[in-house]
């Protein structure tokens, strides 16, 4: 199973026997994006079957230009969590990967130019997100490769003003749930499928 994230909604890819969907979809059989989209924005959720669901996400896929970005998720001293406010929502640092840039390396770069903040390190890759919009005419497929990071920084964190961050902190455990009630839904699966928030 698969999904993508379109604005806060969700398509989800699945085998028919898995669930069933709004859309069935066999290999080499035409799909139309618009539609798909202009019922995902009535709904929240579609969900595409098929007897192929690797070949029919693959389709899907061709149609968008795709780019990779990272992030992470840091964990530091005493078991707080960093979060940061871009655009008026909690958010995880991410960023695009740079031409002939590792993805890892994109990771952590990101999150110190985001965040003001050092001394990181990588302790496992977490899950990867995928979401589309629409930038200048152009369907984007992002896929971000995030990271479960821990560092000792304990001065200040500063925030990058030019990309929409206007707070960074550090939150306990306890405080996430609240701020993920503004949030977006791939930040929100992150904590609850692979932070396990208790």
């Amino acid at each position: 199973m698969r999904k993508i994230y379109f604005n806060n909604n969700v398509i989800t890819f699945a085998l028919e026997s898995e669930m069933a969907g709004d859309f069935y979809i066999k290999y080499n059989t035409s799909i139309d994006i618009t539609k798909m989209l202009q019922k995902l924005e009535l709904s929240n959720s579609i969900t595409i079957n098929g007897d192929n669901i690797e070949a029919v996400y693959s389709k899907f896929c061709s149609f968008f230009k795709l780019v990779d970005a990272a992030g992470g998720v840091v964990e530091g001293t005493g078991g707080s969590w960093m979060m940061m406010k871009r655009n008026g929502k909690w958010d995880l640092p991410k960023g695009h990967r740079e031409i002939g840039e590792d993805i890892e390396a994109c990771a952590l770069r990101e999150v110190e130019e985001e965040c003001g903040i050092s001394n990181l390190n990588i302790i496992r890759h977490l899950t990867t997100t995928q979401h589309i919009y629409r930038l200048n005419d152009v369907w984007i497929l992002k896929s971000t490769y995030w990271y479960l990071m821990e560092s000792s920084y304990i001065g200040e964190l500063i925030p990058q003003i030019e990309e929409g961050i206007t707070e960074v902190r550090w939150v306990e455990q306890g405080e996430i749930s609240s701020l993920l009630e503004n949030s977006y839904q791939t930040i929100i699966e992150i904590f609850t499928n692979h932070i396990k928030l208790t």
